[in-house]
C-alpha cells in the first residue's frame, strides 16, 4: 500500500495499482489485460497499448512489489 496511508478495508493490491496507476493509464491511452500464466498465482495488474507493456506484480512472501515494462519494437524485445 501506499506509504503513509492505512489500508481501507477490502482494498487489494491489485485495487491500489488501480488507484495510483489509473490516471497514467488513461494518460497514455493503456488498456488493463488479464495477467495469464504462472504470475497470474500472485495477482497483479497489466496495461498494455499496441507494443508496450507495465505488469504490476508483488510477492507477499518476500514483502516487494515490481513492475515490469515490455517494449516490443522492430522484431527486438525490451525489458
Amino acid at each position: 500500500m501506499a506509504k503513509g496511508r492505512k489500508r481501507r478495508r477490502g482494498e487489494t493490491f491489485e485495487s491500489e495499482v488501480r488507484r495510483q496507476f489509473g490516471p497514467v493509464s488513461d494518460r497514455l491511452a493503456l488498456t488493463e489485460e488479464e495477467v495469464t500464466g504462472r504470475l497470474a498465482v500472485f495477482g497483479g495488474v497489466k496495461y498494455v497499448r499496441d507494443g508496450l507493456a507495465y505488469l504490476w506484480n508483488s510477492d507477499m512472501r518476500e514483502g516487494y512489489m515490481w513492475v515490469h515494462i515490455l517494449l516490443d519494437l522492430d522484431d527486438a524485445r525490451y525489458s
